[in-house]
C-alpha cells in the first residue's frame, strides 16, 4: 500500500495478473484518466456492463502490446452515488498463438 491523503494506492502482483485499486480520492476521476491513457494505445473495448454490486460498473478492454504480446484489462468503477467509491484495475498478460 502507498499512502495518498486519508486511504492509499494499493498493489496485488499474482503471476500474470496485476491488480491496482484505490478507494475514495479521486475514485471518480479514475475511468477518465485511463481512457486518456488507452487512446496512445492500440486497444479495444470488449464490454462495458453492470457488476453485481449496486452502482458498480466492469468494463473490459483488450490491449495490443506488440510482439504477439497482448493484455487483457478489467476495470471496475463506481457510478455517481455509490456507497463504496473505488477504482480498480486488473492487467492479466497474455501471448497470441498464430
Amino acid at each position: 500500500m502507498y499512502p495518498v491523503g486519508g486511504s492509499g494506492v494499493f498493489i496485488d502482483l499474482s503471476g500474470s495478473v496485476a491488480t491496482v485499486w484505490y478507494v475514495g480520492a479521486d475514485f471518480d476521476r479514475g475511468l477518465d484518466a485511463f481512457e486518456a491513457m488507452l487512446k496512445s494505445r492500440r486497444s479495444k473495448r470488449l464490454k462495458d456492463e453492470a457488476s453485481s454490486e449496486a452502482k458498480q460498473r466492469v468494463r473490459a478492454y483488450e490491449v495490443d502490446l506488440g510482439g504477439g504480446r497482448m493484455a487483457h484489462v478489467a476495470v471496475e468503477y463506481a457510478e455517481r452515488g455509490a456507497a463504496r467509491e473505488r477504482f480498480l484495475v486488473r492487467v492479466s498478460a497474455q501471448v497470441r498463438k498464430n
